[in-house]
């Protein structure tokens, strides 16, 4: 059975696109109920992934927003895990190793940045 691969891209694009838009029309909504003066709000920096998960439970704007770009962020690196699993499901071993190695250099560099927060000066 062959999985249609640009079926499948299409489905999460559309998923990852539609639900960060409406993450972030629901953000920009709050935020500016939320702050009388928006011209003089602070830069909001969460220093662990709890912290985003509390101010999300609390409604934040700020929280939501930043979500809605972690969203729009993973929409296509989810394309690409996709597509290692439709690949490998329609045996196409060549495409397997070149799309898993894409996947692998995206891993390396999330983890980099995440830990080293490596900047190019």
């Amino acid at each position: 059975m062959m999985f249609d691969l640009n079926k499948a891209m299409y489905r999460v694009l559309l998923v990852g696109m539609a639900s960060s838009t409406l993450l972030y029309v629901f953000g920009l909504l709050l935020f500016f109920v939320q702050n009388a003066n928006p011209m003089q709000t602070g830069i909001s920096n969460y220093s662990n992934p709890g912290e985003l998960i509390q101010q999300l439970s609390d409604l934040r704007a700020a929280a939501i927003l930043t979500f809605a770009t972690i969203v729009l962020i993973a929409t296509p690196i989810t394309r690409v895990l996709l597509s290692v699993a439709v690949f490998a499901v329609n045996r196409d071993r060549k495409f397997v190793l070149i799309t898993g190695a894409v996947v692998l250099i995206l891993l390396l560099s999330i983890i980099l940045g995440y830990f080293w927060n490596l900047s190019i000066d």
